[in-house]
């Protein structure tokens, strides 16, 4: 099973729990800090059509010039890591040439079972599992607590309804809807992310994470004040 592959991975005595990630390790000189450090990392993608390949890059309307495939070639520890690509502008025009992209890039860097892909676009992740890739489904953004119950019931019947339209395994999401999730769609299996520096909040979920069988990666963020170019 895929999953088991994924999180099982870099199983090293006690220092980095195989469930915590690092998130948004775009920059090169930070995923190359941190790569012993953490069991896997998380990058943003988009595809370019006209470089029939991803760069690394979160916002759209950015500007990179850093392909994903340098990224990867920069790390020499890829064999003990794990890798959640968060791929922003998956639509329907390029899901085709984005995953036989992608399954070259975990290929040529022996990456089979180390990938993870995620999108919004449940629809289109198609593409991705029928090249036997893990994929998660990024979940409508909405806050348990706080939105009315109009709100969440149409969010609820929209994840519902896409996990039957494209059978889908995975969810993903902030770590304020873990629980929304976990009573939801209890069937499911997640991801989830925890971006703040809080660090009692942060162990929480880590440990939530860490008890619960169907979570199978929570990412963390660390603060960029370190100059990752000393060593």
């Amino acid at each position: 099973m895929v999953v088991l592959a994924v999180v099982a991975i870099s199983c090293q005595p006690q220092e980095r729990p195989s469930k915590v990630w690092l998130h948004r390790a775009n920059d090169i000189a930070k995923a190359q800090y941190y790569q012993d450090k953490y069991a896997g990392l998380e990058v943003d993608v988009h595809f370019v059509d006209s470089l029939n390949t991803f760069v690394v890059q979160h916002d759209f309307g950015a500007s990179s010039t850093l392909r994903l495939e340098y990224w990867f070639a920069s790390l020499d520890n890829r064999a003990n890591l794990g890798f959640w690509i968060d791929f922003k502008n998956l639509d329907k025009g390029n899901m085709r040439a984005s995953a036989k992209e992608m399954a070259r890039l975990r290929k040529r860097f022996k990456l089979h079972n180390r990938i993870i892909v995620e999108s919004s676009n449940a629809e289109c992740l198609k593409a991705f599992a029928k090249k036997s890739f893990y994929t998660s489904y990024y979940i409508p953004f909405a806050y348990p607590d706080s939105d009315g119950h109009e709100k969440i019931q149409t969010v609820t019947d929209e994840i519902r309804e896409n996990i039957k339209k494209y059978r889908l395994k995975t969810i993903s999401g902030y770590f304020f809807q873990y629980q929304f999730m976990k009573d939801s769609f209890p069937e499911m299996r997640k991801l989830i992310w925890y971006e703040h520096y809080d660090t009692t909040a942060r162990n929480h979920y880590i440990m939530l994470a860490n008890e619960d069988e169907k979570t199978d990666v929570i990412l963390v963020a660390v603060m960029d004040t370190i100059d990752y170019t000393r060593k």
